[in-house]
């Protein structure tokens, strides 16, 4: 799993917690921050700031805007770019797809078992 995940990060440029964060929120059809806050196991300041990051990277997108005059809360939802690395996740945990192996250079070398 470890493998996986660096190999996740160093694909697509982000870090544990906005793994973690497109993993928890992946088979939602929407969500809000105050969601995120109360039932994802990650600090608040960490989720604050990592939900704009991937809202640029274009894996999460603002599906509702706020409405401050009747209290909602702006809704957010998963990009189909995002279900395509949490699937591509997946797919290396099954073994359907190469594990590559990391060098200290942005190139990489598909793992040999």
């Amino acid at each position: 799993m470890r493998a996986a995940r660096r190999a996740v990060r160093n694909i697509y440029g982000i870090n544990n917690t906005q793994l973690d964060l497109l993993l928890f929120v992946e088979d939602e059809e929407r969500f809000s921050q105050k969601y995120v806050l109360d039932n994802f196991v990650a600090s608040a300041l960490a989720t604050r700031k990592d939900l704009p990051i991937l809202i640029d990277k274009g894996y999460v997108f603002i599906f509702l805007e706020k409405k401050s005059a009747i209290g909602q809360p702006r809704y957010y939802r998963i990009t189909t770019k995002g279900k395509l690395l949490v699937r591509h996740m997946y797919e290396m945990l099954e073994q359907k797809a190469d594990i590559p192996y990391f060098q200290n250079t942005k190139k990489y070398i598909p793992y040999q078992k």
